[in-house]
């Protein structure tokens, strides 16, 4: 223990508090999350993580821990000067340099999240219509973002200003 005995009580109850509190107590239904099982490298305008330099890695990886503090709608309305950091497209744009994986189910909703002044990265959504759906004891959620692409270039949806 410290000499500030006031301080070492304060610190034990907030770090009791913390513990103490559980699941239901916490914002964890509404932050997004990420899943990379749809990442798809093979396209000629698709990057793997590999291919970035030691910056933007580092810039990727720290939007994934900013992106995660909020839910998908809460980015929806974020924007970066005039551009949204978040955008739901819905269908697959065109025209693309990209092509849909046949990995990626049709009626998913495209999105992109805005990364920096051309890197995007480009997934998924599932619609609302499926969201709390159980299937097989498991529950679709409208708040993941399936990682499909990571575009360094600007080639996912051609018709954006550049």
């Amino acid at each position: 223990m410290s000499a500030n005995r006031r301080k070492d009580a304060f610190i034990a109850r907030v770090s009791t508090e913390n513990i103490e509190a559980g699941i239901a107590d916490s914002r964890i239904h509404n932050l997004m999350r990420f899943n990379l099982n749809f990442f798809n490298r093979d396209q000629t305008h698709s990057s793997d993580f590999d291919q970035l330099d030691r910056d933007e890695l580092l810039k990727l990886i720290n939007k994934f821990v900013h992106f995660s503090e909020k839910s998908l709608v809460d980015w929806s309305f974020e924007t970066a000067g005039k551009h949204n950091l978040f955008v739901n497209y819905r269908k697959f744009p065109k025209p693309s340099e990209f092509q849909h994986p046949a990995c990626v189910p049709h009626d998913v909703e495209w999105c992109r999240f805005r990364i920096g002044s051309k890197l995007r990265l480009v997934g998924f959504v599932v619609p609302n219509s499926f969201h709390g759906v159980t299937k097989e004891g498991f529950c679709y959620d409208k708040n993941t973002f399936y990682v499909v692409f990571i575009d360094k270039e600007h080639k996912f949806y051609m018709t954006e200003r550049r």
